[in-house]
């Protein structure tokens, strides 16, 4: 979709047949503030943004990027594509890492893998060695 969100603004309240006032009435902004999101004069602020495009069956994510994109000189539009997907979630390896033992059940597997960190010397308040790890 590579309208810009005056257009979309326009159609859409064309499409609910809504005066420029009766649709500014509804958001909390003035009629003739409509007039200039729909000319491009100037852009509605994210926050107002975001609770017209629901309206428009836009998602949330799709607008942001749609607002980050209109505020954007045109060389750089290519960088932002509101159209894409999500990038898939990275997922933490469970019990890989060597701050998560709750995957070691065996206490002498746990002192072992404790053994590779750097041990200093016993406090005086305490029986155990302090651990840096």
């Amino acid at each position: 979709m590579d309208k810009p969100i005056g257009q979309l603004i326009v159609a859409y309240r064309y499409k609910v047949r809504m005066t420029q006032d009766q649709f500014g009435v509804k958001y909390g902004v003035s009629g003739p503030a409509i007039f200039k999101f729909e000319k491009g004069y100037v852009h509605p602020n994210l926050a107002l943004w975001l609770r017209i495009s629901p309206d428009m069956g836009i998602t949330e994510r799709k607008a942001v990027l749609m607002h980050v994109r209109s505020k954007l000189p045109s060389e750089f539009h290519s960088l932002i594509n509101p159209d894409s997907k999500p990038p898939a979630r990275r997922r933490k390896a469970k019990g890989k890492g060597p701050e998560d033992y709750r995957a070691i059940t065996d206490a002498k597997a746990l002192n072992l893998d404790q053994a590779r960190y750097i041990m200093l010397p016993v406090s005086k308040n305490d029986e155990r060695p302090a651990v840096i790890g």
